[in-house]
Protein backbone atom coordinates (compact mmCIF):
# COMPACT_ATOMS: atom_id res chain seq x y z
CA UNK A 1 0.00 0.00 0.00
CA UNK A 2 1.29 3.38 -1.01
CA UNK A 3 -0.11 6.84 0.33
CA UNK A 4 0.77 10.35 -0.31
CA UNK A 5 0.65 12.67 1.88
CA UNK A 6 0.03 17.37 1.71
CA UNK A 7 3.93 17.49 3.14
CA UNK A 8 5.01 15.91 -0.05
CA UNK A 9 5.96 12.56 1.55
CA UNK A 10 5.41 9.11 0.38
CA UNK A 11 5.28 6.01 2.65
CA UNK A 12 5.04 2.20 1.48
CA UNK A 13 3.32 0.22 3.86
CA UNK A 14 3.03 -3.37 3.98
CA UNK A 15 -0.98 -4.35 4.33
CA UNK A 16 -0.21 -7.50 7.02
CA UNK A 17 2.14 -4.90 9.47
CA UNK A 18 0.63 -1.10 8.60
CA UNK A 19 2.41 0.61 12.02
CA UNK A 20 6.38 -0.33 10.04
CA UNK A 21 6.65 1.79 6.13
CA UNK A 22 9.26 3.24 4.36
CA UNK A 23 9.27 6.68 3.96
CA UNK A 24 10.14 8.89 0.88
CA UNK A 25 10.37 12.48 0.86
CA UNK A 26 11.44 13.60 -2.25
CA UNK A 27 8.82 16.23 -3.12
CA UNK A 28 8.66 19.80 -1.57
CA UNK A 29 6.93 19.98 1.28
CA UNK A 30 6.03 23.76 1.06
CA UNK A 31 3.87 23.45 -2.20
CA UNK A 32 4.62 19.82 -2.52
CA UNK A 33 1.07 18.19 -2.10
CA UNK A 34 1.21 14.65 -3.22
CA UNK A 35 -1.39 14.53 -6.09
CA UNK A 36 -0.96 11.40 -7.85
CA UNK A 37 0.90 7.73 -7.86
CA UNK A 38 0.47 4.88 -9.87
CA UNK A 39 2.08 1.32 -9.81
CA UNK A 40 4.00 -0.16 -13.29
CA UNK A 41 2.53 -3.39 -14.22
CA UNK A 42 4.68 -5.53 -12.25
CA UNK A 43 5.08 -3.21 -8.92
CA UNK A 44 8.69 -2.98 -9.74
CA UNK A 45 7.83 0.96 -9.94
CA UNK A 46 5.82 3.14 -9.15
CA UNK A 47 5.52 7.36 -10.13
CA UNK A 48 4.56 10.30 -8.03
CA UNK A 49 3.37 13.33 -8.94
CA UNK A 50 2.91 16.56 -6.94
CA UNK A 51 1.59 19.91 -6.25
CA UNK A 52 5.40 21.20 -7.15
CA UNK A 53 5.49 20.14 -10.72
CA UNK A 54 7.59 17.42 -9.95
CA UNK A 55 7.39 13.77 -10.66
CA UNK A 56 9.63 11.09 -9.44
CA UNK A 57 10.08 7.39 -10.73
CA UNK A 58 10.68 5.33 -7.35
CA UNK A 59 12.20 2.02 -7.96
CA UNK A 60 11.31 -0.29 -4.88
CA UNK A 61 11.88 -4.32 -4.09
CA UNK A 62 8.70 -5.39 -2.61
CA UNK A 63 9.59 -8.79 -1.70
CA UNK A 64 12.25 -6.86 0.64
CA UNK A 65 9.71 -4.72 1.99
CA UNK A 66 7.78 -7.72 2.92
CA UNK A 67 10.35 -9.32 5.14
CA UNK A 68 11.11 -6.15 6.90
CA UNK A 69 7.45 -5.62 7.88
CA UNK A 70 7.54 -8.43 8.94
CA UNK A 71 10.98 -8.64 11.04
CA UNK A 72 11.12 -8.20 14.63
CA UNK A 73 14.47 -7.45 16.34
CA UNK A 74 13.23 -8.79 19.56
CA UNK A 75 11.19 -12.18 18.90
CA UNK A 76 12.46 -15.37 19.98
CA UNK A 77 15.07 -14.02 22.31
CA UNK A 78 14.33 -15.02 26.31
CA UNK A 79 13.57 -12.48 28.77
CA UNK A 80 13.25 -9.55 27.17
CA UNK A 81 10.31 -8.55 29.22
CA UNK A 82 12.85 -8.40 31.79
CA UNK A 83 15.58 -6.32 30.17
CA UNK A 84 16.36 -3.29 30.88
CA UNK A 85 15.10 -0.58 28.27
CA UNK A 86 18.47 0.02 26.94
CA UNK A 87 19.57 -3.08 26.57
CA UNK A 88 16.22 -4.29 24.82
CA UNK A 89 17.23 -1.29 22.38
CA UNK A 90 21.03 -2.73 21.94
CA UNK A 91 20.00 -5.72 21.04
CA UNK A 92 17.09 -4.42 18.15
CA UNK A 93 19.59 -1.85 16.91
CA UNK A 94 22.40 -5.03 16.63
CA UNK A 95 19.49 -7.58 15.37
CA UNK A 96 17.98 -4.78 13.02
CA UNK A 97 21.74 -3.68 11.44
CA UNK A 98 22.20 -7.72 10.66
CA UNK A 99 18.66 -8.02 9.54
CA UNK A 100 19.78 -5.55 6.99
CA UNK A 101 23.03 -6.40 6.18
CA UNK A 102 21.62 -10.07 5.12
CA UNK A 103 18.26 -8.84 3.38
CA UNK A 104 19.58 -6.06 0.88
CA UNK A 105 17.13 -4.88 -1.47
CA UNK A 106 17.51 -6.38 -5.00
CA UNK A 107 17.16 -3.78 -8.02
CA UNK A 108 18.01 -5.24 -11.09
CA UNK A 109 19.65 -3.16 -13.79
CA UNK A 110 16.81 -1.20 -15.89
CA UNK A 111 16.09 -3.25 -19.23
CA UNK A 112 15.42 -0.35 -21.73
CA UNK A 113 13.00 -2.52 -23.90
CA UNK A 114 11.10 -3.91 -20.78
CA UNK A 115 11.41 -1.94 -17.99
CA UNK A 116 11.17 2.11 -19.22
CA UNK A 117 8.19 3.70 -19.25
CA UNK A 118 7.07 4.76 -22.99
CA UNK A 119 5.21 8.13 -23.74
CA UNK A 120 2.19 5.86 -24.30
CA UNK A 121 2.05 4.21 -21.36
CA UNK A 122 2.85 7.60 -19.18
CA UNK A 123 -0.05 9.37 -21.14
CA UNK A 124 -2.56 6.62 -19.64
CA UNK A 125 -1.68 6.75 -16.39
CA UNK A 126 -1.19 10.82 -15.78
CA UNK A 127 -4.99 10.30 -18.31
CA UNK A 128 -3.39 12.77 -20.37
CA UNK A 129 -6.44 13.50 -23.29
CA UNK A 130 -3.61 15.72 -25.35
CA UNK A 131 -0.45 15.12 -26.58
CA UNK A 132 2.10 16.83 -24.76
CA UNK A 133 5.32 18.45 -26.71
CA UNK A 134 7.88 19.08 -23.04
CA UNK A 135 10.63 16.22 -22.10
CA UNK A 136 9.69 14.03 -19.81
Amino acid sequence: MVMGYENGEVQVRQVDNPNKYLSIKMHDGHNGKITAMRFDKEEKYFMTSSEDGLMYIHQIDKECIKKEALFNPLAGIEGVDFMAESQREDIASEKTKQFKLDNQPYFPEVDPESDCINQAYLASSLRLTEEVNIDI
